[in-house]
């Protein structure tokens, strides 16, 4: 009988045991749960974030594109009228070239006479 009682009591230990196993590990899984909902939220929250800065990085990129855009046009603009000032300067010179031969004949022409 005593051997019965000894069984006995080793089994109501073995089931305290197990209870309270059963009992960290449940708590043990509820702190898991608590961590893991914890770094889901984190996690959306992050890709919100991550949505946000690629949406401000995208505007960014398109702004800085559309000024070298703009830029690239004033450039040319500019090219242009550098070149339409080359070929003013050269028919004013052709001008003052062709007014000092007028004026040089006009003046030979004045000499001619009193000589």
């Amino acid at each position: 009988m005593s051997q019965v009682k000894t069984l006995e009591g080793e089994a109501q230990d073995g089931r305290k045991s197990a209870a309270a196993e059963t009992q960290a590990l449940q708590a043990n899984i509820s702190a898991l749960r608590s961590q893991l909902s914890a770094e889901t939220a984190r996690l959306t929250e992050v890709e919100s974030e991550l949505k946000e800065s690629q949406h401000f990085a995208q505007s960014y990129e398109n702004h800085a594109r559309q000024i070298m855009t703009e830029n690239n046009d004033i450039y040319e603009e500019h090219q242009a009228l550098v070149r339409q000032n080359a070929k003013l300067q050269l028919e004013l010179e052709k001008l003052r070239q062709a007014e000092m031969e007028r004026a040089n004949k006009k003046s030979s022409g004045f000499r001619s006479l009193f000589k």
